[in-house]
């Protein structure tokens, strides 16, 4: 087993405070509406669920960067060698 020091590297991703400002839900909503064929729902079903969808991406997404950004900023990760056995069991 070896231990590797590295820091998690994200390009270009803005922080949580600006992330929200700068993310139109309407938009991604309208993209999963036409893109996710929800219009066999009806209109207003269909736009619901795509809200719905949008929101719950966006939600997951910011999540993951409190999280990150309230880690420490070096991560340990351990990686572990695996050994190969000849036999099936």
């Amino acid at each position: 087993m070896a231990k590797q020091k590295s820091k998690p590297t994200i390009s270009r991703m803005p922080n949580s405070e600006t992330f929200l400002k700068e993310t139109d839900i309407d938009q991604l909503a309208d993209t999963f509406f036409r893109s996710e064929t929800l219009n066999k729902f009806g209109r207003e079903q269909g736009r619901k669920i795509a809200k719905a969808m949008a929101l719950s991406l966006v939600t997951s997404q910011y999540l993951d960067m409190l999280m990150l950004e309230t880690t420490e900023p070096e991560l340990e990760l351990e990686l572990y060698e695996l050994e190969i056995s000849p036999t099936l069991h």
